[in-house]
């Protein structure tokens, strides 16, 4: 960065700084599969409709704290002017907005707490409508399967993660930047979390295709697809455990293209355990991952760069 350049973003960041509110919620909902709702999986016509989600707590009690969310984006759109980076918000104006974004925090912090005091009875009550809404259906589709109810009903508990593990998709941290180094270190580590969480969704996708004996030739080219279009933000970064999570479906893809998959049970056992290693390491190491993508980019052209 040239001497001026210099000076011109010390000057603009001595008038303010960028405020960014960086929040997560739990969605709540999990895909709703077929034989849920008493339908083979050659019933759903994909061409007209999906069958969307199924609740795993009442909708309104996520709805509370997306509305807080809201709240919390609308107030620095008012309070700031946006470029490229983010919301610039001068100097003036950033005592009050943190002041109601600490409020909107605190709101949202004690709605997550009380949500987790209240998670095993809303668990509980949603599995009961859940069994109901079940044996419900038995009756509309004449299902006669003694085993049916079980089945479903076990899919659906598996659905329903423990609140420790819930309560680590919730967030709402509030940043104020005023370097520019800073914040393209908070962007490079957003921007590597967010590729994780797209191999490790894709990866659940091909796991639930695979129990549903429906990982075929046509969904490998699927994956083949997806890994072409997601390559260049993988190799952005030379991130070695991206790269290992897009080496790994990319093998797994190109072995299952000679024919069926569910043909082949070693690979679809090996392949399924493959899944299984990737979304783990991605939930599990995330933080990790996204600080190897900003230590590659600080020492960028051999010398370190101050964050």
């Amino acid at each position: 960065m040239s001497s001026s350049n210099g000076n011109l973003v010390s000057g603009l960041f001595a008038k303010g700084a960028v405020v960014k509110a960086d929040i997560s919620i739990w969605s709540g909902r999990k895909k709703l599969r077929p034989e849920e709702i008493g339908l083979e999986v050659d019933d759903v016509n994909n061409e007209l409709y999906s069958l969307g989600s199924k609740f795993l707590v009442p909708h309104d009690e996520i709805g509370k704290l997306e509305k807080l969310r809201g709240q919390a984006r609308t107030h620095i759109e008012s309070a700031s002017m946006k470029f490229h980076f983010g919301s610039f918000v001068p100097n003036e104006s950033i005592p009050a907005l943190m002041e109601r974004l600490n409020g909107l925090k605190q709101k949202f912090d004690e709605g997550v707490e009380d949500l987790g005091r209240r998670y095993d009875e809303l668990r509980q009550n949603m599995l009961s409508r859940w069994n109901d809404e079940a044996m419900s259906t038995m009756a509309r589709q004449d299902i006669t399967d003694p085993n049916w109810l079980l089945n479903v009903m076990s899919k659906i508990q598996e659905c329903f993660q423990p609140w420790s593990v819930v309560s680590q998709k919730f967030k709402f941290n509030i940043h104020e930047y005023r370097d520019m180094n800073a914040l393209a270190s908070e962007f490079i580590k957003e921007s590597t979390s967010e590729l994780v969480k797209k191999f490790a969704e894709f990866a659940l996708t091909l796991k639930d295709k695979i129990q549903e004996s429906n990982l075929k030739e046509v969904n490998l080219k699927k994956v083949r697809n997806f890994l072409e279009d997601i390559r260049p933000q993988s190799e952005a970064f030379e991130n070695t455990e991206i790269q290992e999570m897009w080496s790994t479906l990319y093998q797994f893809s190109m072995e299952g293209s000679a024919g069926d998959v569910d043909a082949m049970p070693k690979f679809k056992e090996a392949f399924g355990k493959a899944m299984d290693n990737l979304i783990d390491n991605a939930n599990e190491n995330v933080e990790a991952i996204a600080m190897e993508s900003v230590k590659k980019m600080t020492s960028f052209g051999g010398r370190n760069l101050e964050i």
